[in-house]
């Protein structure tokens, strides 16, 4: 038995060098300062009662406590990248075998009266139907379903980028469009200025007060019927998937300006697609997620542990850059292609505490600038918000310190941007000439 011991004992060492490598010097020292304690217990024990147990029922008592290793060690090795989280889970599943070890020697000659049914047996029944309830009854409490059967979306043939089906209101309506993003069908027929905004959760396509209906709002108040918006946005796009669905899902969808809420955020996100209306990312093994998103019990492990595969970025935002500015690109082929207009509104990402003193504090600045140039270089209108929210209190402007999104006020803020914005751009192309041309058409 000595060999299978020092095994047991040996087996967090190359999970403590996986941390090592990984430079997580305060889960090392956790790891080892752990297995310290349990060695000390392990031989004050060995010494203090005889060791007398059955081998069989030991050794089986080994195997079944290596099984969380044995499957914390499959999900390290099949994701693409190593996470800490995942070593965590690794190093903490491989202190259970010597955990075992350590009972077993301090029960010492208590262990010699067990028999395979109350050692072996019952044990394991009494583990399964644990888990079993807290699968069946705790875990749809914990981690409730948060679609239901109101909300259905679909995915494109390549599984790059997922669009609405159906979103039913409190009325049995649907509120999705035949495009696939949400809102009032547009009509075939048009004879003012149409605008599709672009652009993530940031818009907030599916809450009642957003800024492009803010924006659309201050419009109607000066003349209605002159500009319609319609809020094409998704929340976890990347810019890429805005791209993507405005060059694809939107492709025959009329309008004369297309709006990009350019959020740095959302420059370097991975290509992903909706599977049960969950999150799903092609950069991790589709197995993995369904058993995240499955089996409530591996769920509730895989965020103890602070696993976020889910958010798995493969590139920083500032060396995401140049593949943006030519997304950017695409998106403005496109649109000359259809005769609309690009314009891009910049959205800061605005997580700072409190009050931003001046712009030059922005954490993106160099971005900013970089996106600024871009727009001039090219003539494309653009309009950054980040002066509108220096010197004020974000807190008041956004949802939560943990929810970095606009609330109603920050919302009506950034609308009054983006009208500004839309209002140079129809100065700017002349657009009203366009719209008049085409009122004159329809009569």
């Amino acid at each position: 038995m000595p060999a299978v011991r020092w095994v047991c004992w040996l087996l967090p060492a190359w999970p403590a060098a996986l941390l090592l490598v990984a430079g997580s010097a305060r889960r090392l020292f956790v790891l080892v300062l752990v297995w310290l304690a349990l060695a000390v217990t392990r031989v004050v024990a060995s010494r203090r009662r005889p060791y007398g147990c059955p081998k069989a029922i030991y050794v089986s008592h080994l195997a079944l406590c290596s099984v969380p290793l044995v499957l914390s060690s499959v999900w390290f090795f099949a994701g693409p990248t190593t996470k800490g989280a995942a070593v965590t889970m690794l190093a903490a599943t491989s202190l259970l075998v010597p955990v075992v070890d350590t009972l077993w020697s301090a029960l010492g000659d208590v262990t010699t009266r067990w028999t395979w049914s109350d050692a072996v047996v019952l044990p394991a029944i009494s583990v399964a139907v644990a888990l079993l309830a807290f699968e069946f009854v705790a875990g749809p409490v914990l981690y409730p379903n948060p679609f239901g059967t109101d909300l259905a979306a679909a995915n494109s043939p390549d599984r790059s980028y997922w669009y609405i089906v159906r979103k039913i209101d409190a009325n049995g309506v649907n509120l999705a469009t035949s495009y696939g993003f949400l809102g009032p069908e547009p009509a075939l027929d048009y004879t003012g200025l149409r605008v599709v905004v672009l652009g993530d959760s940031i818009p907030a396509a599916s809450h009642p007060v957003n800024f492009p209906r803010a924006a659309q709002a201050l419009f109607t108040e000066q003349d209605a019927g002159r500009v319609e918006i319609f809020n094409a946005a998704f929340p976890g796009y990347s810019l890429e998937q805005m791209k993507r669905f405005y060059v694809e899902r939107l492709a025959g969808l009329r309008h004369d300006i297309v709006v990009v809420s350019f959020y740095v955020d959302d420059i370097n996100r991975e290509l992903r697609y909706r599977k049960r209306n969950y999150y799903y990312t092609p950069s991790w093994p589709e197995w993995m997620q369904d058993v995240y998103y499955r089996c409530f019990v591996c769920r509730a492990v895989v965020d103890a542990s602070g696993q976020t595969f889910l958010d798995y970025r493969a590139r920083g935002r500032h060396e995401s850059v140049p593949a943006a500015l030519r997304t950017l690109d695409e998106i403005r082929a496109e649109a000359a292609k259809r005769g609309a207009v690009v314009a891009m509104l910049n959205v800061p990402f605005f997580n700072w505490p409190d009050v931003l003193a001046t712009a030059s504090d922005y954490r993106y600045g160099d971005i900013n600038a970089i996106v600024e140039a871009w727009a001039r270089d090219r003539n494309v209108r653009y309009h950054d918000v980040l002066p509108a929210l220096v010197g004020r209190d974000i807190r008041h402007l956004r949802r939560a310190a943990d929810d970095i999104h606009f609330n109603e006020a920050g919302h009506r803020l950034v609308g009054a941007e983006l009208k500004r914005l839309l209002d140079d751009v129809i100065a700017h192309e002349r657009l009203h000439d366009r719209a008049t041309a085409r009122r004159a058409a329809s009569r």
